[in-house]
């Protein structure tokens, strides 16, 4: 249980670390 809770934990950082790398690409875009 406790092993599955983190690895759910894990993936949801990922997604938001996911979404900030996009959004830096997506304004490094439009600054250009």
């Amino acid at each position: 249980m406790k092993m599955k809770k983190k690895k759910k934990m894990k993936k949801k950082k990922m997604k938001k670390k996911m979404k900030k790398k996009k959004n830096q690409f997506l304004s490094i875009k439009t600054l250009r």
